[in-house]
């Protein structure tokens, strides 16, 4: 009986009214950012996240560079906006309630911009050309990538094409990637991302290829062609004589030069042989009043490319 007594007497000391705590145990806290990889002065979401305690019921403390930008119970997500270029920010997050110690987090805001040129690399344009050359359909297309003047040397590029990665285009140092455009996409969408050192950064672009070549017809007087004026149809016929030349847009020639492309031209029906691949001499009728001069293009290398136009001849 007395050894019972004993042992409910010790029972009694281990269980004193008081003497019991909430167990304090430290909290992790991540945070998420969106986007990824922000642009200067672009609207950055930060989200705190933890999987040890309920952020819901804390009081949280954000802080932006040192200066409190918002505070509250449950306030788990904040906006911010990315610092300029070259400049870093530092946003921080502390969280304090029952059952939290040493919540804290923070991340630095390291704004990165990738540009992305394009330009059509075999679309021929003719002498004195201004302008941007448009991609032809099946046409080739080289991307370069612009890192922003505050990126470091020697860079990482990961390149993807319509959400395909590209590998083999890829790697350090890869600033560009030529690809061709395939007739059944109605648009090119490449991304690249460019990470080195603390530079972090995501550029994109999207490319529309022009569906229909182009062909224009111009006069060519004593070797000087008067690209201020252009004929799409009708061309009036006052002299004697006269020579005219035809500049094809919008068509993929791989040396740059007419001699790429093919040219097929008939008068009233009768096939004629051009002085020039892209240009014919003609003397004015007697008799005719008009003549219908018919003028077929097409690449030698690129099949659906290819343009057919009737020009209409008023001799005056």
């Amino acid at each position: 009986m007395k050894r019972m007594w004993a042992f409910w007497a010790l029972i009694g000391i281990l269980i004193v009214p008081g003497a019991l705590y909430a167990q304090i145990i430290s909290t992790d806290i991540s945070l998420e950012i969106i986007p990824t990889n922000p642009e200067p002065g672009q609207t950055v979401t930060l989200t705190a996240k933890s999987y040890s305690a309920d952020l819901s019921q804390a009081t949280m403390v954000w802080t932006y560079n040192n200066t409190v930008i918002a505070r509250g119970t449950g306030k788990t997500t904040v906006g911010v906006i990315a610092p300029a270029a070259g400049v870093s920010g530092v946003v921080a997050v502390t969280a304090t309630g029952p059952g939290i110690e040493n919540a804290a987090s923070s991340i630095v805001l390291r704004p990165a911009s990738v540009d992305i040129l394009w330009e059509a690399a075999d679309a021929y344009t003719p002498p004195f050309y201004k302008g941007k050359a448009l991609l032809p359909v099946n046409g080739l297309a080289r991307f370069t990538a612009i890192p922003s003047a505050s990126a470091p040397n020697g860079l990482g590029y990961s390149w993807s094409h319509n959400g395909s990665a590209l590998p083999e285009d890829s790697g350090y140092n890869k600033s560009s990637v030529t690809l061709t455009h395939n007739e059944f996409n109605r648009q090119d969408m490449v991304e690249v991302a460019v990470s080195g050192g603390v530079f972090s950064g995501t550029g994109m672009v999207r490319v529309v290829p022009l569906q229909t070549p182009s062909l224009i017809a111009y006069q060519n007087n004593e070797g000087f062609i008067d690209y201020t004026r252009g004929y799409t149809g009708t061309i009036p016929f006052t002299q004697p004589g006269i020579v005219l030349h035809f500049e094809p847009y919008y068509f993929s020639t791989p040396r740059g030069t007419v001699n790429d492309l093919s040219f097929e031209m008939t008068i009233d029906g009768q096939s004629v042989t051009p002085s020039r691949p892209n240009e014919i001499g003609l003397s004015r009728p007697n008799t005719a009043v008009r003549s219908v001069l018919n003028l077929a293009i097409t690449p030698l290398e690129y099949s659906l490319q290819h343009v057919e136009r009737t020009f209409t001849l008023l001799f005056n």
